[in-house]
């Protein structure tokens, strides 16, 4: 057990313990009512009554959790803070939260008249994931805009919205649905590859969970180019999906072009300006040709690779999130852009020569990088799958839902190079008669092959022919989508369906 964990459980006992009298306390409190005042309303109605009373209790909560994290009422926001979290301490960082549980000050909503307000959207990036809230990048955006701006009596306004883990459909949902009361008059938009994957939820004490509200039929199936390493035990392994070579990357890739696009339109039709500021180094080709093509071309900023991958502006030598120089560095980018393109007229911010020589190095060399070709690893796609037996070469093509034993989850996504043929599945069906009447769909790129009907304990190989439509595809996405489950493990809170031994594409 490492020190981490040792301090987290330590900091969950006294949680659960602080709870429990908190619990205790509202029972005696009630009974005490209900002896003396027949009429007396319980503890539960005392809090709907009185809000305060509500509000108090839940920030005594959230100051005995050992976390940060707070689930949201939107199941596709899924997370964000505890509110009014003052200087917790979480992977070595002090964190504060305002009261709608974003890393950032309060802020007026609606949005005041004659504030000329920014939003930075994102994930851990635009959070400031390893540093100090002040070392942001909209700290140093704000200041500057108010210095240099040439109306001497305008106030700028420069807001974080960004929670760590966000993908493209949680902060897409989390901005749209206030669009309207946020009224800003600019959203830069930054991003980078794991946007396209699942999004965890939270779990008891603030902590990430094996799950995503956005998807909770799946249980705790997750999808990401982690799950080679985060689940199956290949530490230096990353799957394949945000490469975008089989049907399950791509139609994420496609999915998120059109929340993007949605959103980017509805901003432009409210009177605002949009910026996409796309921060995937290697894979900037790829983040053109399955997001920058489907928006405006000026809506899309492409960060050089140069600056992500120099490690001179990482919080650590392992851990590419930017510090506060890095921070700095995209600043003076955004302003270069905000002159160049006019963005911000009720500004109108002086030229200033640094952040233009920002723009010619970091977005301008970005987009000639961007426009290159889409130049694939060579990752020898391999045609079968001996779960039985993983290797590291197996694993990195597995996007999720299969555990280190073979078993299958109420949703699992794998990717087979297509040698033509069919698909052949051996595995056995799990001894639990809870399943009597369970199905297991089987699809092949989205369109469904076959059925694995449930039979207590019994062997299975089958053969399943591949559709038509994917002959011509070097790769294809088989997928299992289950309609029920069960639990296995000590906590009874992993969810199986089926035992997978091999699965292949073979020559018929």
């Amino acid at each position: 057990m490492t020190s981490d964990e040792r301090k987290f459980r330590r900091g969950a006992f006294w949680g659960v313990s602080s709870l429990a009298m908190i619990c205790m306390a509202l029972t005696l409190t009630t009974a005490y009512l209900l002896v003396t005042r027949a009429d007396a309303p319980g503890a539960a109605e005392l809090m709907k009554r009185d809000p305060e009373l509500r509000d108090q209790i839940a920030s005594r909560l959230s100051a005995l959790s050992p976390g940060i994290y707070d689930s949201h009422i939107d199941p596709d926001v899924g997370r964000i803070l505890q509110a009014d979290l003052e200087d917790r301490i979480w992977n070595d960082t002090r964190v504060s939260s305002n009261r709608v549980g974003l890393r950032e000050r309060s802020f007026a909503l609606p949005k005041p008249y004659g504030l000329v307000r920014v939003v930075l959207l994102g994930d851990s990036f635009v959070y400031g994931y390893g540093i100090a809230a002040e070392d942001r990048l909209g700290v140093f955006l704000e200041q500057w805009l108010q210095e240099r701006s040439q109306h001497t009596d305008v106030h700028v306004e420069v807001l974080h919205i960004g929670i760590p883990s966000w993908n493209f459909r949680a902060e897409v949902a989390y901005l749209t649905r206030q669009l309207t009361i946020l009224d800003p008059d600019l959203v830069i938009h930054i991003s980078v590859p794991n946007d396209i994957e699942d999004s965890p939820s939270i779990r008891g004490f603030g902590s990430s969970s094996r799950f995503s509200s956005q998807f909770r039929h799946r249980a705790d199936s997750l999808v990401d180019s982690a799950f080679p390493s985060r689940a199956l035990g290949f530490r230096e392994t990353a799957g394949r999906l945000r490469w975008a070579i089989d049907y399950e990357g791509v139609n994420r890739y496609r999915e998120a072009a059109e929340r993007l696009k949605t959103m980017a339109n509805l901003i432009e039709q409210l009177g605002s300006r949009y910026r996409l500021l796309l921060n995937y180094r290697l894979l900037l080709p790829v983040g053109r040709e399955f997001l920058g093509r489907h928006l405006d071309a000026e809506h899309v900023i492409y960060l050089a690779s140069s600056f992500g991958d120099n490690p001179q502006f990482w919080v650590s030598e392992n851990d590419s999130h930017w510090n506060r120089q890095g921070h700095q560095q995209v600043a003076q980018l955004i302003y270069g852009l905000i002159v160049r393109d006019g963005l911000l007229p009720q500004v109108n911010p002086q030229p200033w020569e640094v952040a233009t020589a920002a723009v010619e190095e970091l977005a301008v060399a970005g987009r000639r990088e961007a426009e290159g070709p889409v130049v694939i690893p060579n990752f020898k796609i391999l045609s079968r799958l001996d779960i039985s037996n993983l290797d590291e070469r197996q694993a990195a093509q597995i996007h999720g839902g299969v555990d280190h034993k073979g078993r299958l989850s109420p949703y699992a996504s794998l990717m087979l190079k297509n040698d033509g043929g069919h698909l052949r599945i051996e595995g056995q069906h799990l001894y639990r008669r809870e399943l009597d009447g369970a199905e297991i769909r089987v699809s092949v790129d989205g369109q469904r092959v076959g059925t694995l009907q449930f039979a207590f304990g019994k062997k299975v190989d089958r053969r399943f022919a591949l559709p038509a439509e994917v002959a011509d595809r070097p790769n294809v996405t088989v997928r299992f989508e289950s309609s029920n489950y069960v639990y296995v493990g000590k906590a009874l809170q992993h969810c199986v369906v089926f035992d997978l031994d091999r699965i292949g594409i073979e020559p018929l």
